[in-house]
C-alpha cells in the first residue's frame, strides 16, 4: 500500500471508518472486533491451599521425585540461589511451590519448570543464596 492509504487507515483506527470515506484498499469495515475474554475473579487454587494448611508429606514426595545435581546446578545454588528438582511431568508450578515448603519447610520466592529427556525440572529460586545453600546441604547435593 501507498504511505497515503497507510496514513488514512491509521487514522480510522483498527475498526473501520465512517460510511462512504474513501480510504484505499480494505479499509476493514467488515471486520467483526475480538471479544475479550472475562477477567478471572477470585482466589486461585494456591491462595486457597495456602490458606488451608499446605500439602501432605506423601503427596509432596509424589510430586518431587528427586533432586538434580550437575555442576551448573551448583552454580545456580550459590549464585542464584536456585536448587533444581525433577518433578512429576503433570505438576503444576503451584504444586512444586507447595510441596517443597511442605517437604523442606522453606517457602519459594519462584519456580521455572522445563522439559527435558530426563523428565520435567523446576528451578525453585529462594530469598537468599543461604536458604538454598542449606537445603541443597541437607539433601546431600553440596
Amino acid at each position: 500500500p501507498s504511505l497515503g492509504s497507510l496514513g488514512s487507515r491509521l487514522s480510522r483506527g483498527r475498526g473501520g471508518g465512517q460510511a462512504g470515506s474513501s480510504g484505499g484498499e480494505g479499509g476493514g469495515a467488515g471486520r467483526l472486533q475480538r471479544r475479550r475474554r472475562p477477567r478471572r475473579r477470585g482466589r486461585s487454587a494456591w491462595t486457597r491451599r495456602s490458606r488451608e494448611g499446605g500439602m501432605a508429606p506423601d503427596e509432596a514426595r509424589r510430586i518431587i521425585l528427586k533432586p538434580y545435581s550437575t555442576e551448573r546446578t551448583f552454580v545456580m545454588v550459590e549464585a542464584e540461589a536456585k536448587v533444581c528438582f525433577i518433578v512429576d511431568r503433570r505438576a503444576t508450578k503451584f504444586d512444586i511451590a507447595d510441596a517443597v515448603s511442605a517437604l523442606y519447610g522453606m517457602r519459594p520466592v519462584s519456580v521455572n519448570t522445563s522439559r527435558t529427556i530426563y523428565g520435567k525440572k523446576a528451578f525453585v529460586r529462594f530469598a537468599s543464596a543461604e536458604k538454598a545453600k542449606d537445603l541443597a546441604t541437607d539433601m546431600g547435593m553440596l
